[in-house]
């Protein structure tokens, strides 16, 4: 038996009870999307730089190398969604953290990468490890 693929309320529900900030959410997908750009024909400077960000240790080491490599590269729907989003210039960031249920339902490895973090609650019906 499978199980039920998760929901956007699953997800956001997931999110209030262990408070997960906007800047941990918008983090993750943007490794996904920084993922689905080296996956693309780069010049070598382009993937070096794109190699260094995801390098970067976080400001306040919430951020593992396992938790890194747990994410996914992101699809095409996911792709779209944070290419007009990203659109909106400074606003873009608060516009996918909001909407960080939609990028996890399209990509579980994102919460899969964020219940990696220590004291994580887990609900039964958004695990995806």
């Amino acid at each position: 038996m499978s199980a039920a693929p998760i929901t956007n309320a699953d997800v956001d529900a997931w999110c209030r009870t262990n408070c997960i900030p906007p800047g941990y959410k918008y983090g993750i997908i943007l490794i996904s999307f920084t993922k689905r750009l080296l996956a693309a024909d780069r010049p070598p400077r382009e993937r070096l730089e794109f190699l260094e960000y995801l390098n970067e240790p976080s400001a306040d080491h919430w951020l593992s190398t396992n938790m890194i490599a747990t994410v996914a590269a992101m699809d095409d729907d996911g792709f779209k969604l944070a290419a007009e989003a990203l659109k909106l210039g400074d606003k873009g960031l608060d516009v996918i953290a909001k909407h960080f249920p939609t990028f996890a339902v399209l990509n579980p490895s994102l919460l899969a990468s964020l219940q990696m973090m220590p004291g994580m609650k887990t609900a039964a019906s958004v695990e995806v490890l």
